[in-house]
């Protein structure tokens, strides 16, 4: 007998979300074989293994890292604990299990998983606005000490010129809080 899951459909939208962001997806679960395929066609997800056991899930993920991926892990469940604790970035969903919350880096609190996304776009966000800072930081200080230590500059425009620099960072810094997202729970 074929169990049919009902899938969320914040979910089929975040599988589209990182494939289009050029990720690539997996699904590993402990349910039937026939289950995990159909949840896996449904969501567009080419890759899928069932009838797994924690451990199995964990050395799944080993080889995945052995061959250069990095792996973010979800889950919400006891069995997911060993292969969250082993991911390079994991998320426990908010409803979860208390051991899965335990394991994971990161937990999940709205339990609409399309969320994760909006995660990884503020953090690519926010990598991108550190490399800009720390760019900036580094020509000022390139260009402004040598100045005012030659005497070029006047140590007061100098003083000035660094409470300038630091104001552009933290401006910079503060576009993140511009960025919105559909909330939908």
């Amino acid at each position: 007998m074929l169990f049919r899951s009902s899938i969320r459909s914040e979910a089929k939208t975040l599988i589209e979300q990182l494939h289009n962001a050029h990720k690539e997806t997996h699904l590993m679960s402990g349910d039937r074989i026939e289950n995990t395929r159909s949840i896996s066609e449904q969501l567009g997800i080419k890759h899928f293994l069932g009838n797994l056991k924690p451990k199995d899930k964990l050395e799944n993920v080993n080889r995945l890292q052995q061959q250069g991926a990095i792996v973010v892990m979800t889950g919400d469940g006891v069995s997911d604990a060993p292969v969250l604790a082993g991911a390079d970035l994991s998320i426990a969903m908010g409803k979860g299990t208390q051991l899965a919350a335990a394991a994971a880096d990161m937990i999940l609190i709205s339990n609409n998983i399309e969320h994760i996304y909006h995660g990884y776009q503020i953090a690519i966000k926010t990598l991108r606005i550190i490399k800009q800072n720390l760019g900036w930081a580094l020509l000022y200080n390139v260009i402004a000490i040598p100045a005012a230590a030659s005497g070029h500059v006047e140590p007061w425009l100098a003083a000035i010129g660094m409470s300038a620099s630091s104001l552009v960072v933290v401006l910079n810094a503060m576009r993140l809080n511009r960025m919105k997202f559909n909330r939908t729970s």
